[in-house]
């Protein structure tokens, strides 16, 4: 019987959207519950919405060591293709690893409408770090465990951020085999691009330059207020406020396109 799911970090899902769908995707080790107002106000301004709970994640840590890249790739494919069965315009946006997701789909389809990324970190790991964490692996090491979570977010008005304290090694490896391949094919990308960075986040937690190797047409944000997680710090309003207009925007140009193909 698997572990219940933590309260506040189940999945989100808004099934009516005159406008479109949106599909939201959490990090590694994170949960929904770090998306949630993002969504509502996509919800609020007429989308569908749906972000998924990860395999493993909002459970136990013990859970997720049994997954691996493939699985979320799977959870992120499904709900795309749900979105897509009953809407034209489909945006998807991540953050940090749920950024490298967001991407993953990007290149796999080619007719996504829009990507939204916070603080994603594009930058792949080197050889011997991949080969470090199997070294820690195979000595039978399963966890890093933190005492307490890092700080995530500046805002002390800001509800706890839902995530395991144990980080499971095992899954990271295909998740950095999964980023360097990604950031072998950036350049790939044809969706629009808005990105998001936080000025206060750690270096080792986002790429502030990553969209500079995208030959689609991108538009950056500096947070100038918040850590990590952004979607619940001081400056979620901008990112919600500017998500929702980088959406609408692209979905009147695209159906004022399709107007004049066809007259």
């Amino acid at each position: 019987m698997s572990t219940p799911i933590m309260p506040g970090a189940e999945p989100i899902s808004v099934t009516e959207g005159s406008h479109g769908g949106v599909l939201l995707l959490h990090g590694y080790t994170g949960t929904p519950q770090q998306l949630r107002p993002w969504a509502e106000a996509f919800a609020r301004a007429g989308f569908a919405v749906e972000a998924p709970l990860l395999p493993g994640h909002g459970t136990s840590a013990n859970e997720m060591l049994t997954t691996q890249w493939s699985d979320y790739t799977q959870c992120a494919e499904n709900t795309y293709k749900k979105l897509t069965e009953r809407y034209q315009h489909v945006f998807v946006g991540g953050l940090c690893s749920g950024g490298s997701l967001a991407a993953w789909l990007a290149l796999q389809h080619s007719t996504l409408s829009g990507l939204m990324i916070i603080n994603g970190f594009f930058k792949p790991a080197h050889s011997e770090g991949v080969s470090a964490i199997q070294r820690v692996i195979q000595s039978g090491k399963q966890f890093f465990v933190w005492p307490t979570l890092p700080k995530q977010v500046e805002d002390p008005q800001a509800p706890p951020v839902l995530a395991y304290l144990q980080i499971p090694f095992a899954p990271m490896v295909s998740v950095e085999q999964a980023r360097a391949e990604i950031c072998q094919h950036l350049s790939e990308i044809q969706s629009p691009i808005l990105a998001f960075t936080s000025r206060h986040c750690p270096k080792d937690e986002q790429d502030d330059t990553w969209f500079e190797n995208v030959t689609v047409p991108v538009e950056h944000i500096s947070l100038e207020r918040s850590n990590h997680v952004a979607t619940l710090d001081y400056d979620k309003e901008i990112i919600e406020t500017r998500s929702i207009e980088f959406a609408l925007a692209l979905t009147k140009n695209k159906r004022q396109q399709s107007q004049n193909n066809a007259a």
